[in-house]
């Protein structure tokens, strides 16, 4: 360690200048704290004060409250590059940013969806390691076997998110302070859920509407009647007509999906098919022989096979 003109001491220890990163810091302070480690120097009595000098910078330096005390005692002014000197435009060098966030992707029926509810995520988190308190050592100073020196250890944390009824493929659900716990500051992060709905045979959303297939059996067809429709926060009776054409279309306004920048909601499409089986047992055929036999469930033809006008 020699004396370097305009370098503060602490930086100085490190063998640093003043504009070193963080990065740097950590990298410095692993060097010289296994230079001058008192094991691998038994026979100079010298080592053990420089090592304790090493560890007493980096304790400093590796703050930034700290780094930013010491900096403004010690006079330290970080050079300015020709580009910022100029008036007319001033470059300046993108601080690095932390990614502290956790982003998962969460696959929904449109069912759950629809209904809104709980799930229980494992979520692997960084956090700075408890046995070294993130510093990478251990209390002699010797590599955390912990977090192999990394200062970081990675837990798997169990989160129950609620999502709330009618998000849909793209939704984005923040849950804070439940992303990666990083330095500086040992800051959390937040949990971002991205929703994807799984594809459904009856059910399909196209952005606020909700198309839904309603399947009725001949009763319901002949007489009419009312169904449940499974639709966003409470299901929806819709009362069907008698003899309503097969591969019509209702709408009814208002029940489709809820518009979360608005009140606004969307609407419901329902798409009435008529319930017929694809194959028929023999009982099964024997009962539409004799229910096709009876008077009003064949179509009325006149003698030359065409239906009589008027009916």
């Amino acid at each position: 360690m020699t004396n370097k003109p305009n370098v503060p001491p602490l930086y100085e220890t490190l063998g640093l200048e003043p504009g070193a990163s963080e990065e740097e810091v950590r990298s410095a302070y692993r060097r010289m704290a296994k230079r001058f480690h008192p094991d691998t120097n038994p026979e100079d009595p010298t080592s053990e004060e420089l090592f304790k000098k090493v560890a007493d910078a980096y304790r400093i330096l590796s703050n930034p409250a700290a780094r930013g005390r010491y900096d403004r005692t010690a006079g330290v002014h970080r050079p300015k590059s020709p580009a910022q000197s100029t008036e007319k435009e001033v470059h300046r060098e993108p601080a690095r940013e932390v990614n502290r966030d956790i982003h998962v992707r969460l696959h929904l029926t449109i069912g759950e969806a629809v209904r809104g509810g709980h799930r229980e995520l494992k979520i692997p988190r960084k956090i700075p390691c408890i046995a070294c308190e993130g510093s990478g050592f251990d209390s002699k100073y010797q590599n955390c076997s912990h977090c192999n020196t990394n200062g970081i250890v990675r837990k798997t944390t169990n989160v129950e998110i609620t999502y709330p009824p009618g998000v849909r493929t793209g939704s984005k659900l923040r849950f804070a302070t439940f992303g990666h716990r990083l330095p500086p500051g040992n800051i959390s992060g937040d949990l971002i859920v991205e929703i994807l709905l799984k594809p459904d045979s009856y059910i399909e959303v196209k952005d606020r509407d909700y198309h839904y297939r309603a399947l009725i059996g001949l009763d319901t067809f002949i007489e009419g009647g009312k169904i449940v429709v499974p639709t966003p926060g409470v299901p929806t009776a819709v009362e069907i007509p008698p003899r309503m054409a097969d591969g019509r279309i209702l709408k009814i306004s208002g029940k489709g999906l809820p518009a979360f920048s608005s009140s606004q909601a969307g609407d419901l499409y329902l798409k009435i098919e008529l319930c017929v089986p694809k194959r028929l047992s023999r009982k099964e055929r024997q009962l539409l022989d004799e229910l096709m036999a009876l008077p009003g469930f064949r179509p009325p033809v006149d003698g030359d096979g065409f239906i009589p006008k008027g009916d």
